[in-house]
């Protein structure tokens, strides 16, 4: 161990430079790596965080062709649904729009977001209670908060039978706690929000209003194929005008949910199982890079070392303890720029790092993609040395009188086969970081039809809302404002807003509401 470590100390003195660039080249690289996988890891496993995820659907339904596939389904499926197949487990509706809303507790006023649905709709997903039962949501005026809401609350998630007011105390919207659910994680469909049961008699029997997304859980993944023959069975009862010999797959289909997340229904910018894929191929490009890099900077202190080396063995080392020893050094290096890696990742996460990625870049939040990465440079390392180690020992002393390897045809040809790989490879990149700046910009700088960096956008109280013509008339008095207008959803924000769906002649329209 001592003369590995008077080894390296002696080497890295001597070849300061070349030993200081590959630190630094490597450390970016495995900091690129973990950076880039911590975004495959957040989209790879996302809604594999329930419990037996692979059994839980999501009905997508293409009521017209002209509006294409949509998630919004009417309540009176989902309840015939549940009890026309022992394949189905558990149904679960929530209302397709998630409100931003204001909750008075104990004198101070918090923002979180509200989901609702029909009686326990979190049966489904099956989250870990931490307090009283996810059954809680079958009582009227009874809510669920994660884990992190109660906390934020109360500073305790020992809050059950607390009472809690939507809005201000004064609006007397009073509800109970019934249970605290532990927190979902980050990269979930059902995030975590206060979880709300709408009223027993809302939309029932009502196939006009298409207004909630439904999610099922199957007794097996199986079973898909038939639970969409029992839809479109159910269709067929309710809208005649359909014909029972149609297209099933044209109509209807059961999406996994861990593939919703790659779904554009609904949701056009969605994560493409692509995009993830050439992400791991530019993160692991970019380490093949650096340690191509290593490799070319030892093969170049190859005629400087070869003495030192061809001494050794006059002394007495033996070639096998020689390559361990270059091996070791190469690792050891790979090593410190793993560590100035995590360094780099911990000290840029706070300074817009953590804005290029969904994940949080907390080192410790990842485990595995730890170990992997530390895994990589240890490889990367043994990689980087095992070649210049193999050559660099298996010349004769003679080599140090007739020339040096570095002059050799040999030494020419894998260094200049090194250096090409080197540069297509970053040439590649660069092109495909080219490519996505160029569509980035696109989207940026795309011509929406209006000026939008002239418009201001705000948020209204439930005060103003029920003053709109006197808001409008305020602002409009603002020296510089030529309009002002007040809408549900902010323009453009989504890819549909509020919708409809009803039965017309033979097929079925959709309808848009704005106001």
């Amino acid at each position: 161990m001592k003369t590995l470590v008077r080894n390296f100390s002696h080497t890295f003195r001597r070849f300061f430079t070349a030993s200081i660039l590959n630190i630094l080249g490597l450390s970016i690289a495995f900091a690129s790596f973990f950076v880039i996988m911590t975004q495959v890891d957040y989209d790879y496993n996302f809604n594999k965080g329930y419990k037996d995820y692979e059994k839980i659907f999501r009905i997508e339904i293409n009521p017209n062709p002209d509006s294409g596939w949509q998630l919004w389904t009417p309540r009176p499926l989902c309840e015939q649904l549940q009890s026309a197949s022992p394949y189905i487990k558990s149904i679960s509706q929530v209302e397709s729009y998630q409100s931003e809303d204001e909750y008075e507790v104990n004198g101070n006023l918090f923002k979180a977001t509200t989901c609702t649905g029909f009686g326990n709709f979190l049966e489904t997903f099956q989250p870990e209670m931490i307090n009283g039962s996810a059954d809680a949501l079958n009582q009227p005026k009874t809510i669920l908060l994660s884990e992190s809401t109660a906390k934020k609350f109360f500073g305790t998630t020992d809050v059950i039978g607390q009472t809690i007011f939507r809005g201000k105390q004064a609006d007397n919207n009073a509800w109970t706690i019934g249970g605290v659910y532990k927190d979902f994680p980050e990269n979930s469909q059902i995030k975590n929000w206060v979880m709300m049961p709408k009223e027993a008699d809302t939309d029932k029997g009502n196939w006009r209003n298409w207004n909630y997304i439904c999610y099922m859980r199957l007794e097996s993944p199986s079973a898909a194929p038939e639970i969409e023959k029992l839809i479109w069975q159910i269709f067929v009862k309710n809208f005649p005008t359909l014909k029972q010999d149609s297209d099933i797959s044209q109509f209807i289909r059961l999406t996994p949910l861990t593939d919703a997340h790659f779904s554009t229904v609904g949701n056009k910018s969605a994560s493409s199982r692509t995009t993830l894929y050439l992400l791991i191929c530019v993160s692991f490009l970019i380490v093949i890079i650096a340690t191509i890099n290593f490799m070319n900077f030892s093969l170049a202190e190859t005629p400087m070392r070869i003495k030192s080396i061809n001494t050794q063995k006059v002394l007495g080392a033996t070639t096998r303890s020689l390559r361990l020893t270059l091996i070791t050094e190469a690792m050891l290096i790979s090593f410190i720029a793993f560590i100035l890696a995590l360094i780099w990742v911990a000290i840029l996460k706070d300074f817009g790092l953590q804005e290029l990625v969904n994940a949080q870049l907390t080192i410790t939040e990842h485990p595995m993609l730890l170990l992997a990465t530390f895994g990589l440079s240890l490889l990367m390392g043994l990689m980087a040395g095992l070649y210049p180690s193999y050559y660099v020992t298996s010349f004769p002393p003679a080599l140090v009188l007739k020339g040096s390897f570095g002059l050799s045809p040999q030494g020419r040809i894998l260094r200049t086969a090194l250096v090409c790989i080197q540069f297509f490879v970053a040439y590649m990149l660069i092109i495909g970081v080219g490519i996505m700046y160029l569509q980035s910009r696109y989207i940026r700088t795309s011509d929406y039809g209006y000026n939008k960096d002239a418009i201001i956008v705000g948020n209204m109280t439930k005060e103003t809302q029920l003053q709109t013509d006197a808001v409008v008339g305020e602002l409009s008095q603002i020296s510089g404002v030529k309009g002002v207008a007040i809408s549900e959803f902010v323009l453009s924000s989504a890819d549909n807003y509020m919708h409809w769906d009803a039965p017309k002649a033979t097929n079925i329209f959709s309808l848009m509401l704005f106001r």
